[in-house]
C-alpha cells in the first residue's frame, strides 16, 4: 500500500504538474518504466512498494519484513535503512544466503577434491560462493575400457590390436600402476535395413557365393549384434589378450554403426563393466565409420525411444537393441558425465571432424584422435590423449534447476570452467557462485541435489535449499477461510491477520477486511475527476473513501511528509525547492504543490517576507542601497542608483546594460571611463615622447588633454603591462584600452583608465581618474588603405601573369601536335593490292570430250 517515498515524490513526482498543477495521468507508467529499467530510485522506494510478505523476501534481496501491529514504519523495508536506527521489531524476517560444507577432508593421493558435499541455503536475488580444491595425485587409479567397431571394414584393426595391445597398457601404466583394463565390441542392431535379414545371412552375414581356392570354403562370420560385454575389468593383460585372440569380426548393410548405442551400455552399466568409485574412468572407442543417432531407428519402425538402462544379458549382450530407437547425443553425453567417464574417439581421417564436432558438444574432456588404416598408430593416439586428459581439469555442472551457476577458474592458464597445463602435486581452486534469480510460483520442492563432476577426479555434491516464503505466512486453508492463531476480529471477523496483514475470505478485501462486493462499486468514488485515477495512484480505495499512503521522510526534513486532500491528490513536499535546497526555500507552507509564503511551515499565517513560487524573493530592498553613499546624494536616495542606472529586485541590484556593480553605482561606456575620450591627447603625448618628425609634433597637447576631467595623465614603465597593473591596482577598477589613435598614419597604442572601486558620485568619478600609458606608439609609414591597395594590385597581377603563361602554353602544345599531324599524313602509303577473303563470282571449267576451243562457264 505504500506506493511512493518522499524524495522521489520530491524529484521526480513534482515535475509531474502541468497547466495550473494538473496531474500528468499515467503515474504507473513512469513507475512501470523506472522498475523495467531497474532504477526505481533507492532501494527503500521498492521494499515500500510490496504488501506481502513472500513477495518482500523474494523480489529483492535487501528487503525484510516486520509483522509487528505497533510497527510504525511500511512493513516491507531495506533491512537497516536510516529511519530503523531508533527503531526495532520483534517479529522480524529477514533472511540471507548461506553456506555449510559437510565434507571437507584434508587432499591427500586419495581425496584429490575438497569439499565433496556442501550445504546452501538460497535467498531470491543474492549470490554466494564456494572455493573448491582439486590437487592431481601421481598414480592414481585408472580404468581403461576398449570399446571397438567389429564391423567387417575393421579386420585389419583387429590384427593389429592384438599385436599391440602389451604397449597399449603400457601407456596407462605409465600414468599410473593402479590400473584396469576392459574390452568391449559393437557393429550394428539386427534388423533391417541396417543388418541382412535372410536366413543364410543371419547366420553368416559374409556370406558369399565365392569360395576361398586356399581353404575351399565360403567366407564365414558369426551373426551380427548391437554390444556386447567381451571382457569387464580386470588387471589382468593375458585375459585382455587372450579375449582378443578368440574374436571375429562380423558384417552388417549400412556405413553408420550403431557405437553410440554401445557407449550408452558401457555407461548405463558401469557396475557391470567394472569401473571403481575411485579411479580416472577411460573409454578408448575406435571405428572407421560414422555413427546411428536418435530417429535413425524409425527405419525399422523402432518408434520407442531409447531408455538408457542397463540391458546386457549373462553373456554380456545388449537385449533390447531390436525394441528402441537409438539413443540422442545428449543422452549419451549426460549418461557419460554423470558416470565420470571420459571417452577418447580413435577415428579415421574421413570422420575426423564429425567426431570433432561431437566432441565440441559433449561437456567431458573427450578427446579426438586420427586412426592409420590399420590402427597401427593406436598406441600413439592413447598415449596423447591421456597427456591432456591428466593436464587438464574442470568442472561440469549437472541439473541446475534453473540456479545460475557460475565457475571461475583460479589459475594462470584458464579454459572455459577449467585449467590446462596442471602437473602433479599443483593445488587448482574454482571459484563456484550460485544465484536463484527467482523463486517459483509453486515450489515444493524443499531442497535439490546438484552435482558438480570433474572429469577424472570426484564429483562434488550440493545440497542446496531456498527461503521463498515467511515463516509466518505458514497457514492452512480449511473451506476457503484461513486460519491462524492471531485474533479474527481485527479483521473484521472477515479473516485473519497473517504476517501482520489482514488476509481477507472471500469475497470480503480491505485492509481490515471491511469491505464486500455489495460496496465495490463505490470504488468510483475514489476516482480523481483530474486525472481519471483511483486516489490519484497515492493510495486505496476502501469502501468509497481513500485512504492515503504514508510517505517516508527523508532526514533532515523540516517537517514529516503527509500525503492528503480528498483524492490523496494533495501532499506537502511537492513544491519548487529554493536555492539552498530546501522546499519552499524554508521560508513558507508547501500547500498541494504551492508554497504559501505567509504561512509558517506548520500553516499557521504569519506576516510574508518573501515572495515567489518558491518563497525565494525578498520583499524587502533595503540591499539594493549603497551603504557607503550620502543618503542625501543622487546615488543614495535611490535603489539601484536609480531608474536609469538599474532595478531592485527581490533585494537585489538588477544593472542595465552600460552599469555595473553590486549597486549599479559605476558606468563602464560614459563619461571619462571612455576610452575615445582620451585617444588625441594619448596620441599627442606619444607623439612627443618618441620625438619624430610628424604633424601631430606642432599640435598643444595641453590644449588636447585638459577638459576631459581627468586628475591626472601618468606615463609608466614600458615593461609594465595590464597584469601588474591589476596586480597592483587594489581597490581599483582597470580598464585596458588599445585604440588606433591615428586613422591617416596608421599610429596605435595601449592605455589604462584607473578609476576607485567605489565611487557614489558624477563628481567623485570625474575627480579620482588616472590615465597610464607606456610611451610606446606604433606608426606605419603608409596609411591601412595603401596597403590593401598594394594587396590587391598584386592579387590582380598575379593573376593576370597566370593567365597569360596558360594561354601560351596551350598554343604552344595545339601546335606541336598539328605539325605531327601533317607529317603522318605525308608519310602514310597506302596498299593497292587486291584484298586477300575476295573471290571472283565466275568459275572455269575446261570439258576433256571437247577441243580446247570450246568454254563452259
Amino acid at each position: 500500500h505504500y506506493f511512493i517515498q518522499s524524495n522521489l515524490s520530491t524529484d521526480t513526482m513534482g515535475s509531474s504538474r502541468e497547466d495550473g498543477g494538473k496531474r500528468l495521468p499515467n503515474l504507473a507508467t513512469v513507475l512501470l518504466l523506472y522498475a523495467m529499467s531497474g532504477r526505481l530510485v533507492a532501494g527503500y522506494d521498492r521494499c515500500n512498494l510490496i504488501d506481502d510478505c513472500d513477495q518482500c523476501l523474494s523480489l529483492y534481496s535487501e528487503c525484510a519484513w516486520c509483522s509487528d501491529e505497533e510497527w510504525a514504519h511500511p512493513p516491507c523495508f531495506v533491512s537497516g535503512a536510516w529511519y530503523l536506527k531508533n527503531a526495532s521489531c520483534n517479529k522480524l524476517s529477514d533472511y540471507k544466503s548461506t553456506v555449510t560444507v559437510t565434507t571437507n577432508s584434508e587432499l591427500t593421493d586419495e581425496n584429490q577434491v575438497t569439499p565433496t558435499v556442501f550445504s546452501i541455503n538460497l535467498r531470491a536475488k543474492e549470490t554466494v560462493s564456494q572455493v573448491i580444491k582439486v590437487r592431481p595425485a601421481a598414480g592414481y587409479p585408472i580404468d581403461s575400457y576398449y570399446l571397438m567397431d567389429f564391423s567387417y571394414s575393421m579386420q585389419d584393426d583387429l590384427k593389429n590390436l592384438r599385436l599391440l595391445a602389451g604397449n597399449l597398457t603400457e601407456e596407462f601404466r605409465r600414468v599410473s600402476e593402479n590400473f584396469t583394463v576392459g574390452f568391449g565390441t559393437f557393429i550394428d542392431k539386427n534388423i533391417s535395413p541396417f543388418s541382412f535379414m535372410d536366413a543364410k545371412y543371419l547366420k553368416n552375414p559374409c556370406y558369399t557365393d565365392d569360395i576361398d581356392v586356399f581353404t575351399g570354403k565360403r567366407l564365414s562370420c558369426p551373426p551380427s549384434y548391437s554390444f556386447r560385454n567381451e571382457m569387464s575389468l580386470k588387471e589382468s593383460l593375458e585375459e585382455f589378450t587372450a579375449t582378443l585372440d578368440n574374436l571375429e569380426v562380423s558384417s552388417n548393410i549400412d556405413q553408420p554403426e550403431g557405437g553410440f548405442e554401445a557407449l550408452l551400455q558401457v555407461a548405463a552399466c558401469s557396475e557391470v563393466i567394472g569401473f571403481r568409485k575411485k579411479s580416472r574412468k577411460i573409454v578408448v572407442y575406435a571405428s572407421d565409420a560414422g555413427f546411428h543417432i536418435a530417429g535413425d531407428g524409425k527405419l525399422a519402425g523402432l518408434v520407442n525411444p531409447n531408455d538408457e538402462e542397463c540391458a546386457l544379458n549373462g553373456a554380456g549382450y545388449y537385449t533390447r537393441a531390436e525394441k528402441q530407437d537409438y539413443p540422442t547425443i545428449e543422452q549419451v553425453n549426460q549418461k557419460l558425465i554423470r558416470k565420470n567417464i571420459i571417452p577418447i574417439f580413435a577415428v579415421e581421417t574421413d570422420f575426423k571432424n564429425l567426431y570433432k564436432k561431437l566432441s565440441n558438444q559433449m561437456s567431458q574432456m573427450s578427446q579426438v584422435g586420427v586412426l592409420s588404416q590399420d590402427s597401427s598408430n593406436i598406441v600413439t593416439l592413447v598415449k596423447e590423449a591421456l597427456d591432456r586428459i591428466t593436464s587438464t581439469i574442470n568442472l561440469v555442472v549437472v541439473d541446475d534447476f534453473g540456479y545460475t551457476i557460475k565457475v571461475k577458474p583460479l589459475c594462470d592458464e584458464k579454459i572455459p570452467n577449467g585449467c590446462t597445463n596442471i602437473t602433479y602435486g599443483q593445488t587448482v581452486e574454482f571459484e563456484v557462485s550460485f544465484t536463484l534469480e527467482e523463486c517459483e510460483k509453486e515450489d515444493n520442492t524443499p531442497w535439490r541435489m546438484i552435482s558438480i563432476i570433474i572429469p577424472g577426479f570426484d564429483t562434488v555434491s550440493v545440497n542446496v535449499t531456498h527461503q521463498c516464503r515467511c515463516h509466518c505466512s505458514d497457514t492452512s486453508t480449511t473451506g476457503g477461510v484461513l486460519t491462524s492463531a492471531s485474533s479474527q476480529s481485527e479483521c473484521s471477523n472477515h479473516g485473519s491477520k497473517v504476517c501482520g496483514q489482514c488476509k481477507c475470505r472471500d469475497p470480503y478485501f480491505g485492509d481490515q477486511c471491511e469491505c464486500s462486493p455489495s460496496n465495490q462499486k463505490s470504488e468510483d468514488l475514489c476516482r480523481s475527476p483530474l486525472s481519471g485515477l483511483i486516489c490519484s495512484q497515492q493510495g486505496r480505495c476502501e469502501c468509497g473513501k481513500c485512504a492515503c499512503n504514508k510517505p517516508l521522510t527523508p532526514p533532515g526534513a523540516a517537517t514529516p511528509y503527509i500525503r492528503y486532500g480528498e483524492f490523496c491528490q494533495c501532499s506537502n513536499y511537492e513544491c519548487p525547492k529554493g536555492a539552498n535546497g530546501k522546499i519552499c526555500s524554508g521560508e513558507g507552507n508547501c500547500d498541494c504543490g504551492q508554497c504559501r509564503c505567509n504561512q509558517t511551515l506548520a500553516g499557521v499565517p504569519k506576516v510574508a517576507t518573501t515572495a515567489g513560487e518558491a518563497c525565494d524573493c525578498e520583499l524587502s530592498s533595503e540591499k539594493c542601497f549603497n551603504p557607503e553613499a550620502d543618503r542625501n546624494s543622487f546615488f543614495g536616495r535611490q535603489p539601484c542608483g536609480g531608474p536609469d542606472r538599474g532595478e531592485c529586485r527581490c533585494n537585489r541590484c538588477h544593472c542595465k546594460p552600460n552599469y555595473r556593480g553590486r549597486y549599479c553605482e559605476q558606468c563602464i561606456f560614459c563619461g571619462p571611463l571612455r576610452c575615445s575620450t582620451h585617444v588625441k591627447c594619448i596620441l599627442c603625448q606619444a607623439v612627443k615622447m618618441r620625438k619624430a618628425a610628424t604633424p601631430l609634433d606642432t599640435i598643444d597637447c595641453k590644449r588636447l588633454c585638459d577638459g576631459n576631467g581627468v586628475r591626472e595623465y601618468r606615463e609608466v614603465s614600458p615593461t609594465v603591462d595590464a597584469a601588474s597593473i591589476r596586480e597592483n591596482g587594489n581597490g581599483y577598477d582597470i580598464e585596458s584600452c588599445g585604440q588606433n589613435l591615428d586613422k591617416e598614419h596608421g599610429c596605435s597604442a595601449t592605455f589604462y583608465i584607473v578609476s576607485p572601486s567605489n565611487i557614489s558620485s558624477v563628481d567623485q568619478v570625474n575627480a579620482n581618474i588616472t590615465v597610464l600609458y607606456d610611451g610606446k606608439i606604433d606608426c606605419d609609414e603608409f596609411a591601412l588603405v595603401w596597403i590593401i591597395l598594394l594587396i590587391i594590385g598584386a592579387i590582380v597581377l598575379l593573376g593576370v601573369f597566370v593567365l597569360g603563361f596558360w594561354k601560351c602554353w596551350t598554343l604552344y602544345t595545339d601546335r606541336k601536335l598539328y605539325a605531327q599531324f601533317e607529317d603522318d599524313m605525308a608519310s602514310a602509303k597506302w596498299n593497292t593490292t587486291q584484298s586477300p577473303i575476295y573471290k571472283q563470282p565466275t568459275t572455269r571449267h575446261n570439258n576433256p570430250l571437247f577441243s580446247n576451243d570450246y568454254e563452259v562457264q
